[in-house]
C-alpha cells in the first residue's frame, strides 16, 4: 500500500512539473470545429495528405482546411479506418467496407460485408484494419476477414476472439482473451510458440528495433522479445501510477515511441525509455484519454481522443512555456546566467534553473515591470519601474531608485562604468573595489532615454520614440552632457526602435529603415528597409542584435534575420515564418534572448518561445481546390468538384473552399484566387480559404489558385475549368433561330418599306403632279390676270380712242350743224348757190356713214360681240336704233348724242322712248342700266 502510494505521489508530482515544461506546438480541435461525435478511434491519411477519422458518428474527413463528416453507412460508431491509394477502408458495428470519392469529390460507401452478411457474428465490431500486398484484413473481436482486392473474395479466419491484432512485417499476430498470442499463417490462426508463455498482461503494441522486438502491455510497462523468451525492459513508465492503463501507442520515424494512456494523457519516450515530453490537460492537450495514435507524412502526431483531436507538431523549430495561470506575466526580456533562466516580467524577475521543469520564482523585491536584463561582464543587471537592480543569484540589490530605468550600455574604453537611460534622463554607475554603485546623474537631458547607443566616433545617441533622435556629446569627469543636438533628418515613428550593429547605428520606423555609419549622416537602407514594406509587414520598428551578431526585424508574417556581413553586400540570412499572432510578444518591445544550446528566447504576453532557427525551413506545400457547389438564380444548389465542369444557365454562383494539407500550426496558412476570363488580379492573401463569386455572367472560365505557409508558396497553382451555358434565348441554336427570323424580318421588311416606299413615292408623285398643276394653273391665272390686265389696258386705250372719235365726231357734227344754222341765215341771192352747195357738202358730211363704220369698229374692239349679243336678243331693232343702244352703252348723254344721230335732242328722247317700246322694258327700268347688263 505504501508502495501504491509513493507510485501515485511521484506520478502527480511528475505531471505537476510537466505543467512547467517548454512543449511543442499544439493544436486542439474540439466537436464543435469538427461538427462530429466527441470521440476517435482511429486515423489514417491518404495520398494527397488527407487525414481520416473513425468518429462515434462515421467517417471524418480533414484536408488541412475543411471538416467532412460522412456518416456511417448503418449509423453506427466507426471504430477504424486505413487509407489505401485512392480508397479509405472503414469498419463499424456488423459492417465494414471502403469509401471512394465520386464526380463531386465526396466520399460515397461501398459495402464489402453485404455480400457475407450470413456469415458475419452477431454484435461484431470491426477494431482493427491492416494491409499486406493485395490483402486488407479487417479484425473484429471474434474473427478476422481477409478481403482480396484483386478478385474481391473474401476469407474467414475463425479464431478463439481477439483483443487485438498486431502486425511485424508482412506477418500478423494478436492476442486471444486468455492473453494467448497467435500468428495467421495461410489464412489460419496458428498458436505462437514465441510468446506461449506470456500471460502477465493485455498486449498492445509491438515495436521492431534494431536490438529485436518491444512488447507494450496495457499496465506492466515494455517487455523485450528475445530468442530465450521476454524480458522487462525499464523505462520511465514503470515509476508512473499503478492505475496507469495504456490504450494506444506507435514508434515514431525518429524511434521515439508515443504512449497514450487511459487518464493521464500522452507520453513521448525516446529509444531508451526515457521520458522527453508528457502532455496532459495542464500543459495544453484536450483530453487525458487517448484512444488513437498516429504521425503523418510530416511527422506530426495527431492523437484521437475521447473527447477531440489534438495535433502535436513535435518536430516543430520551436517550443512553446505557456503561464496558464498567470504567475510571471508578460515576458519583456530572457537571460541566461550562471545556470538559471531568467524573466523580466511586467509582474517582476522570476528564475529557475536551465533544462528544469520546476516553477519560476520570483525574486523578492522586484515586484513590478522589468524592461530589460542586461550582462555586462560578469553581473547581470536588471532595468525596472522602480530603479536599477543588480543581480546576484536569488537576490536583487537596488543600485538606483531615484527613477525607473530602461537599459544599460557600458561606456567605451571604461570597463567600470555603465550608462543607464532613465524615465527622465541618464545616469552613471561605477565599479568601486569591486562593487557597483550609483554615480549620479548626467546633467542636460531630462528626456526619457530608452535607447542608448555609441557611434563610431564614441559620441552618444539616444532615441525617443516620440521626440526624435538626440546626438549627446559628453563629459563623464563632470558627468554633464555638453552639447545635445536632434537629428530633424530622421521620420518619427510608432514603435520606432535603435540598435548598434557592427559599428553602425540603425534606425527604423515605419517610414523604412535607416543606418549610418560613421560619421556619414544617415542614409534609409532599401534592403534592411524591404523587411517592412512587402505585404504591410510593419508592425514594430523594434531591432535587436543576438550573440551570433545577427540583426533581427520583426514584421507581420516574419521574422528577418541578416547575417554579419557589410550592409552593402548583406543578403537575408534566414526567415523565420512566424506571424505576429503566433509569436504573441508585446508589441514594441520584441526582444531576443540566447539559450546555452543555442537557441533563441522570444517572450510573449503569456509566457516564452525558445526558437531554433535553423529548423525553419521552407517546406514545400501544394494547394487544392476542394469541394463546393453552384448556386442558381432561384437558390438551388449543385455540387461540383475540382474539375472541368459545365453548368446550365442560371447556375451561376460559385462556391469553393480550398485547402493545402499542412499541419504546421505555428505556421500561418493564406490563400489567394482569381478568375481568369472575369477577374484577372489575384485577391489579396487571407486566411479565409473559401471561394466566392456571384452573378457570373454565362462563358467558360478558369479558376487558379494559390496557398503560402509562413510565406513559403505553394509548389503548384490549382486550376479549375468551368463553363456556365448562356440561357435559351441565348443558345447559339436559337441565336440561328434569330439570325433566320432576322433574315425573314428583314426581307418582310423590306417588303413593307418597299410597298410602303413605292406608295409614298406614287403619293409625292401625285402631290407633286397636283403642285406642278397647281403651280401650272397659278402661272396660267397670273398669266390670264396679265393678259386680262394688258386687254384691260387696251380696252382702256381703246376706250380712250373711242371716246375721242366719238367726241371728235360729234364735235365736227356739233361744228358743222353750226355753219349750217349760220348758212340759212345769208339771204343773198348770188350767195344762194355758194351756201347751198356748202351745205350740200355739209350734209353728206353730217350724213357721212363712214365715220359710224368707223365707230362701230372702234366700239367692236372695246366691246365685243354687244351688237351681236343686241341683233340676237332684239331683232325688231333698225340701225338708228342700234346705234343709239351704243352710245347709251358709252353712257352718252342725250344731248351728247343728238349731234352723233344729227337730230336735235327732242328726238333723241323720242327715239329712247321708242327703244324702250322694242324692248319692252318695265316703267322701273332704266334704259341706260339695262343696255350697261346686256
Amino acid at each position: 500500500m505504501r508502495l501504491k502510494r509513493f507510485c501515485v505521489l511521484f506520478f502527480f508530482l511528475t505531471v505537476g512539473l510537466s505543467f512547467g515544461q517548454e512543449i511543442p506546438p499544439i493544436k486542439a480541435f474540439t466537436s464543435k470545429n469538427y461538427q462530429a461525435g466527441n470521440q476517435n478511434w482511429s486515423i489514417t491519411q491518404d495520398t494527397q495528405n488527407n487525414l481520416f477519422f473513425a468518429n462515434n458518428e462515421g467517417l471524418l474527413h480533414y484536408d488541412g482546411n475543411n471538416w467532412t463528416l460522412y456518416n456511417s453507412p448503418n449509423k453506427t460508431i466507426m471504430r477504424s479506418v486505413l487509407a489505401i491509394g485512392e480508397r479509405v477502408y472503414s469498419g463499424c458495428y456488423m459492417e465494414f467496407g471502403y469509401w471512394e470519392k465520386d464526380g463531386t469529390g465526396h466520399y460515397e460507401y461501398t459495402s464489402i460485408s453485404k455480400d457475407i452478411a450470413g456469415r458475419l457474428v452477431e454484435d461484431e465490431q470491426f477494431w482493427s484494419i491492416q494491409q499486406v500486398d493485395d490483402l486488407v484484413l479487417f479484425q473484429s473481436l471474434d474473427r478476422i476477414y481477409i478481403y482480396n482486392t484483386r478478385n474481391a473474395t473474401i476469407e474467414t479466419v475463425p479464431t478463439p476472439g481477439i483483443f487485438k491484432m498486431y502486425r511485424q512485417g508482412n506477418t500478423f499476430y494478436f492476442q486471444d482473451n486468455a492473453l494467448d498470442f497467435y500468428r495467421i499463417d495461410q489464412q489460419l490462426a496458428q498458436p505462437t510458440q514465441d510468446l506461449s508463455d506470456f500471460d502477465k498482461d493485455r498486449v498492445v503494441a509491438l515495436f521492431p528495433t534494431s536490438t529485436g522486438t518491444l512488447m507494450l502491455s496495457q499496465t506492466s510497462g515494455f517487455y523485450r522479445l528475445t530468442p530465450e523468451g521476454y524480458t522487462p525492459w525499464p523505462t520511465a513508465l514503470d515509476n508512473m501510477a499503478s492505475d496507469l492503463r495504456v490504450y494506444a501507442a506507435i514508434q515514431l520515424e525518429n524511434g521515439n515511441f508515443a504512449v497514450g494512456t487511459v487518464a493521464y494523457g500522452l507520453m513521448i519516450l525516446d529509444s531508451q525509455g526515457n521520458l522527453l515530453t508528457q502532455f496532459n490537460q495542464r500543459n495544453g492537450l484536450s483530453n487525458n484519454t487517448i484512444l488513437a495514435l498516429y504521425e503523418d507524412a510530416d511527422n506530426n502526431l495527431w492523437a484521437g481522443l475521447d473527447n477531440g483531436i489534438d495535433v502535436l507538431n513535435l518536430n516543430a523549430p520551436l517550443k512553446i512555456y505557456t503561464d496558464i495561470n498567470g504567475t510571471i506575466g508578460s515576458v519583456y526580456t530572457a537571460v541566461e546566467h550562471e545556470g538559471r533562466l531568467y524573466l523580466g516580467t511586467n509582474q517582476g524577475l522570476f528564475y529557475r534553473s536551465i533544462n528544469s521543469v520546476e516553477d519560476f520564482r520570483r525574486i523578492d523585491g522586484t515586484n513590478g515591470q522589468v524592461w530589460e536584463l542586461q550582462r555586462i561582464g560578469d553581473a547581470l543587471f536588471c532595468a525596472h519601474n522602480d530603479g536599477t537592480f543588480l543581480i546576484d543569484g536569488t537576490s536583487a540589490k537596488m543600485l538606483s531608485g531615484h527613477s525607473g530605468s530602461w537599459t544599460f550600455l557600458a561606456v567605451n574604453d571604461d570597463p567600470d562604468k555603465i550608462l543607464v537611460g532613465n524615465y527622465q534622463g541618464i545616469s552613471l554607475l561605477s565599479k568601486n573595489n569591486n562593487t557597483w554603485e550609483f554615480a549620479g546623474v548626467l546633467e542636460g537631458f531630462a528626456y526619457s532615454a530608452r535607447f542608448l547607443l555609441y557611434d563610431s566616433s564614441g559620441d552618444l545617441w539616444v532615441n525617443h520614440e516620440y521626440k526624435g533622435v538626440y546626438h549627446l556629446k559628453l563629459n563623464l569627469e563632470q558627468r554633464e552632457i555638453t552639447e545635445i543636438t536632434r537629428d530633424t533628418t530622421l521620420p518619427l515613428g510608432k514603435n520606432s526602435g535603435m540598435v548598434s550593429y557592427k559599428d553602425r547605428l540603425v534606425y527604423a520606423t515605419e517610414s523604412g529603415v535607416y543606418v549610418k555609419e560613421g560619421n556619414s549622416e544617415f542614409q534609409r537602407d532599401s534592403l534592411l528597409s524591404s523587411a517592412y514594406q512587402l505585404d504591410n509587414q510593419y508592425v514594430t520598428g523594434q531591432l535587436d542584435v543576438d550573440k551570433q551578431e545577427n540583426l533581427w526585424l520583426f514584421g507581420a508574417n516574419q521574422i528577418k534575420i541578416y547575417g554579419p556581413s557589410s550592409f552593402g553586400r548583406s543578403i537575408v540570412m534566414k526567415n523565420i515564418s512566424l506571424s505576429e499572432d503566433i509569436r504573441n510578444q508585446v508589441i514594441g518591445f520584441e526582444e531576443v534572448g540566447n539559450t546555452s544550446e543555442g537557441d533563441h528566447i522570444l517572450g510573449t504576453t503569456s509566457g516564452y518561445l525558445t526558437l531554433d532557427i535553423s529548423g525553419f525551413v521552407p517546406r514545400l506545400n501544394t494547394v487544392y481546390i476542394g469541394n463546393g457547389y453552384m448556386l442558381s438564380e432561384k437558390g438551388e444548389r449543385r455540387d461540383i468538384a475540382a474539375e472541368d465542369t459545365d453548368f446550365v444557365s442560371g447556375f451561376n454562383s460559385l462556391h469553393l473552399k480550398l485547402n493545402t494539407p499542412n499541419y504546421d500550426t505555428y505556421l500561418s496558412k493564406e490563400f489567394r484566387y482569381r478568375l481568369l476570363d472575369y477577374r484577372e488580379q489575384w485577391s489579396t492573401w487571407g486566411a479565409d480559404n473559401n471561394v466566392v463569386f456571384e452573378n457570373l455572367p454565362p462563358g467558360s472560365y478558369t479558376l487558379e489558385a494559390q496557398s503560402r505557409i509562413g510565406l513559403n508558396s505553394s509548389t503548384n497553382t490549382a486550376r479549375m475549368n468551368f463553363t456556365i451555358a448562356k440561357p435559351w434565348y441565348a443558345s447559339n441554336w436559337a441565336v440561328g433561330c434569330y439570325v433566320v427570323l432576322g433574315l425573314i424580318s428583314m426581307l418582310v421588311v423590306n417588303e413593307v418599306y418597299r410597298r410602303r416606299y413605292k406608295k409614298q413615292k406614287q403619293k409625292i408623285e401625285r402631290e407633286n403632279n397636283q403642285q406642278l398643276e397647281l403651280e401650272r394653273l397659278k402661272n396660267e391665272k397670273q398669266s390670264i390676270a396679265l393678259k386680262n390686265a394688258n386687254l384691260e389696258r387696251d380696252m382702256a386705250s381703246k376706250n380712250q380712242e373711242l371716246a375721242t372719235a366719238t367726241m371728235g365726231m360729234a364735235r365736227k357734227n356739233e361744228a358743222l350743224q353750226g355753219i349750217k344754222k349760220d348758212l340759212d341765215k345769208i339771204d343773198e341771192k348770188d350767195a344762194r348757190a355758194l351756201l347751198k352747195r356748202v351745205k350740200s357738202i355739209i350734209e353728206e358730211n353730217l350724213n357721212d356713214s363712214s365715220d359710224w363704220e368707223l365707230f362701230q369698229k372702234a366700239f367692236n374692239n372695246v366691246d365685243k360681240d354687244f351688237i351681236k349679243t343686241l341683233k340676237s336678243k332684239y331683232p325688231k331693232l333698225t340701225p338708228n336704233d342700234l346705234k343709239l343702244c351704243t352710245y347709251l352703252r358709252l353712257n352718252l348723254s342725250s344731248k351728247e348724242i343728238a349731234p352723233l344721230l344729227n337730230i336735235s335732242v327732242r328726238s333723241v328722247e323720242i327715239s329712247r322712248y321708242r327703244l324702250r317700246k322694242k324692248m319692252e322694258l318695265p316703267s322701273g327700268i332704266i334704259l341706260v342700266d339695262h343696255i350697261l347688263s346686256i
